[in-house]
């Protein structure tokens, strides 16, 4: 996609929020006719196959304004429906991070809804076994969710899903893919990763692997939950580890920029909130005979 200066002047980008009652090719239709010179369509619940259609509908309207049209964070829906391009976010991982992690003492790094959020970090997924992106994904795209890794405690293993609770798309069952996966497993010490939006997804993956696996903890919220326990058979969990980033943001976000969505004012391009930074972790302490969990308690470290 070649675009000119005056493409970016006026940037539309779709939020379901606003309809009140309209369709959304009609509420786009109305921006370009006000002077929209750029349009994004951004979904993040919708059924892969209405997105579809709805991308094919807004391709139109673009088209016959001859005004640039990009999908947000979907490069599928953006090849189906022939849009001009994809919008990619600023906070996805990169390569030269993931690298970054690891040399500060990572053995494992872990993707979740933002997988293909940065095209570059594609064929690093293909050649390091240390990167996981969620198992459940189609199994044609690239990488792997789940590995066995050598460690001086003995082999561990990890296995990273993503749940279907309130998500963008719709990945396969992470509840009968888990159970698939630790079929083939041998290794005692195992643990899990479910990036979700629902609490109760979690808490029932905590629940449904009580006893097989040695943890369980949950990501994407971002926001760190005080329910650190070692389940009835002996299985650590938590519901949402947090976050580590910016400590005075919003979800490591400017919170002008955040604030400035959520009181209706025109949306703006996401930046990372500069300043000090904060982690937020827990410490599942295992017992690698048995492979159950002892201990478990939360690190926060704010600076």
């Amino acid at each position: 996609m070649n675009c000119r200066p005056e493409d970016m002047l006026v940037y539309a980008v779709t939020d379901r929020a606003w309809l009140k009652g309209e369709s959304l090719k009609d509420q786009v239709e109305k921006a370009l006719r006000g002077g929209a010179t750029f349009v994004q369509l951004r979904e993040k619940n919708l059924d892969r196959s209405l997105f579809l259609e709805e991308a094919a509908a807004i391709k139109e309207v673009g088209a016959s304004f001859h005004v640039p049209f990009v999908i947000n964070d979907d490069v599928e829906i953006a090849l189906a429906s022939g849009a001009d391009g994809v919008h990619v976010g600023q906070q996805d991982m990169s390569p030269r991070q993931a690298r970054a992690i690891y040399d500060a003492g990572a053995d494992v790094v872990t993707l979740g809804n933002h997988t293909w959020g940065r095209r570059e970090l594609v064929p690093y997924l293909e050649r390091s076994r240390e990167v996981l992106r969620p198992a459940n994904l189609p199994q044609q795209q690239p990488g792997r969710g789940w590995g066995v890794f050598e460690t001086p405690f003995g082999d561990v293993a990890v296995i990273d899903l993503i749940g279907r609770c309130g998500m963008d798309y719709t990945p396969d069952n992470p509840f009968q893919l888990v159970e698939r996966i630790l079929r083939k497993i041998q290794t005692k010490l195992i643990l899990v990763e479910l990036h979700a939006e629902a609490t109760s997804e979690k808490l029932a993956m905590g629940r449904m692997l009580d006893g097989q696996v040695s943890a369980v903890w949950g990501t994407h919220t971002h926001v760190p939950t005080a329910d650190t326990m070692i389940l009835p058979q002996g299985t650590g969990y938590v519901t949402d580890l947090g976050m580590t980033g910016p400590r005075d943001s919003v979800l490591g976000i400017r919170p002008e920029l955040s604030i400035r969505r959520f009181r209706g004012d025109l949306p703006s391009r996401y930046e990372p909130a500069p300043g000090p930074c904060k982690l937020e972790a827990c410490l599942f302490t295992i017992d690698d005979a048995t492979g159950r969990c002892t201990a478990v308690r939360r690190v926060d470290i704010h600076g």
